[in-house]
């Protein structure tokens, strides 16, 4: 019974680390993204290269996150 009450610690640890963590970065991609695609529509260069480097950087940790999930 021990076993079980670890792994269901584990199960709400997990839980709260996708509501508090992969949830807002994937709405913080979601947002860049639409940031994006209207500075691109705008013709906004600077705005363009801010966005971009920006996204990068939140894919890289979202990708980051995986690989800790995996390990």
């Amino acid at each position: 019974q021990i076993i079980a009450e670890e792994e269901k610690a584990q199960v709400v640890t997990d839980c709260l680390r996708v509501l508090t963590t992969e949830l807002p970065l994937t709405a913080q991609i979601e947002q860049t993204q639409a940031a994006l695609d209207e500075a691109s529509m705008l013709g906004d260069s600077d705005q363009i290269l801010h966005l971009t480097t920006q996204l990068v950087q939140l894919y890289q940790r979202q990708q980051a996150m995986k690989t800790e999930e995996i390990n």
